[in-house]
């Protein structure tokens, strides 16, 4: 047995719900005035129905016991905070707490949990988080008010009767990768073209009055050489729009990079499926992992050695072919380079085989074991991570045009392209449903056109075409899975 684990197992042994509480030292300044370096703590087992709001629990994080007093309890989760910690959140699993705090001993005296200087002080650190929490949903509510006057200026000044979510433009169909689950290996093949200036400038009348855009393609973003000419453009138009670059990162070297940062990029987005070379390599074919891996180290480590903050990078994370057991190797690389977020991708399977190693299938097979130890070590490292749900019986993908190279306005990334999709047993070919070119009419009139009106109310309702229907269905059964679980 690893001396790590064998450390980890005998602390574990000295809990006994027959004995007096097991007696370790706390270290850290995370739950400080309450507990203190140096304090001695009684840790006791606890049944799950006993934990309370208030509470201080100890749980198994690989080799360590993190320690946080419990602020929100939910059927099969708990929430944990350290009471000198504002912000952070640990996301817990009944099979995952060892203990329960019991007293504290310091400098001679011994302060136990139902003492009422130690209720006291539970009551007063549960009462902070409720008004930190009212506080937030204030800002979120100012935020959504001042949402919502902003798009009602827009529709005035556009004369639109709703305006798009986001806009994804697609700046380049060329690719210097062929990865197994990529739907658009064709489309490499056939159509090479990268998106021009001119191209681009037909959009340009709608981002005044949006909130985010979204530069990607159906093949490598960073080889169409105008990107930053397109990021410039775009933050002359509208300063405080959001904008993100998705690249593979294979030519994310130094001069993109502070391309990208100094251009004002707010997230760069990786798409990564593995966390080890042999699974990389073995997935996204033609790729050098350390290549990339070190290309994304340096650019964190320019943005932090210039102080900013922005560009967050984020890791799009396909779980198939074998990466779901390496998610929790995910959040050791993207704490270790710099990555602050992780979005996990559901491949839509284009074959039988697709589904015995999606997302839904490894969650049914091990109850989300592994995802749940990627998720505590995410809190852990304070990286973000995004499963991939499904809004329950309507789609909004529509609100969110994906525009080619070429300039064609499809509804979503999901019908930009002639597919098969492995659904309901049975394969499904998915056409490619475009509702117009910029580059003959309009991006204002397309957007409002009375059929894109027409099926942007109907999968905002649920009322799905087949090909649609496919899709939404083939998604939904590892959303609904999610929400059980976690």
């Amino acid at each position: 047995m690893d001396r790590v684990v064998a450390r980890a197992v005998a602390w574990e042994l000295k809990l006994d719900m027959s004995s007096a509480p097991a007696s370790v030292r706390w270290h850290g300044r995370s739950m400080e005035p309450f507990l203190r370096e140096g304090d001695e703590i009684g840790l006791r087992p606890v049944a799950w129905d006993e934990i309370a709001v208030g509470d201080i629990v100890t749980y198994r994080l690989r080799d360590k016991f993190p320690t946080y007093r419990v602020v929100k309890k939910r059927p099969h989760k708990l929430i944990l905070a350290g009471d000198n910690w504002p912000g952070r959140v640990f996301r817990v699993w009944p099979e995952d707490v060892v203990g329960r705090l019991e007293s504290r001993l310091r400098a001679g005296r011994r302060l136990h949990r139902r003492s009422p200087a130690w209720r006291a002080e539970s009551a007063r650190v549960v009462l902070r988080n409720a008004a930190r929490s009212a506080w937030h949903r204030g800002r979120r509510r100012l935020d959504a008010n001042r949402r919502r006057r902003a798009i009602a200026a827009g529709l005035r000044a556009t004369g639109l009767s709703e305006l798009p979510s986001s806009l994804q433009i697609g700046i380049s169909n060329p690719c210097n990768l062929s990865c197994r689950m990529c739907p658009y290996l064709e489309v490499h093949d056939a159509d090479r073209s990268l998106m021009s200036m001119e191209t681009f400038e037909r959009f340009v009348p709608i981002l005044p009055y949006i909130d985010n855009v979204h530069l990607s393609g159906f093949g490598e973003t960073l080889l169409n050489k105008q990107l930053l000419s397109f990021v410039e453009r775009i933050r002359s138009i509208h300063p405080k729009i959001t904008i993100a670059v998705t690249t593979n990162a294979t030519l994310l070297d130094e001069t993109i990079s502070r391309g990208l940062i100094e251009a004002g990029v707010d997230r760069v987005v990786v798409s990564l499926d593995g966390a080890s070379a042999s699974t990389v390599e073995s997935i996204r074919l033609g790729i050098d992992f350390e290549k990339v891996i070190a290309n994304v180290r340096r650019l964190c480590a320019i943005r932090d050695q210039l102080g900013l903050r922005a560009p967050v990078v984020r890791f799009n994370y396909m779980v198939g072919y074998g990466t779901y057991r390496e998610l929790p190797l995910l959040v050791e690389l993207a704490h270790d380079v710099g990555v602050s977020e992780i979005r996990l991708l559901e491949m839509q399977p284009a074959s039988r085989e697709d589904t015995r190693e999606n997302l839904l299938a490894n969650l049914e097979r091990d109850g989300g074991a592994v995802l749940k130890q990627a998720m505590k070590l995410a809190d852990h490292y304070a990286v973000g991570m995004e499963l991939p749900t499904t809004n329950e019986g309507r789609c909004l993908h529509p609100q969110t045009p994906h525009i080619s190279a070429a300039g064609d306005v499809f509804p979503c990334c999901y019908l930009a392209y002639d597919r098969t999709l492995h659904s309901g047993g049975v394969d499904v070919d998915l056409p490619s449903l475009s509702f117009g070119s910029a580059q003959s009419e309009d991006f204002f009139r397309i957007w409002e056109s009375a059929e894109y009106r027409g099926f942007r109310r109907a999968n905002r309702a649920g009322d799905f075409s087949e090909t649609c229907k496919a899709c939404y269905e083939t998604r939904i059964p590892t959303s609904r899975r999610l929400n059980e679980l976690f």
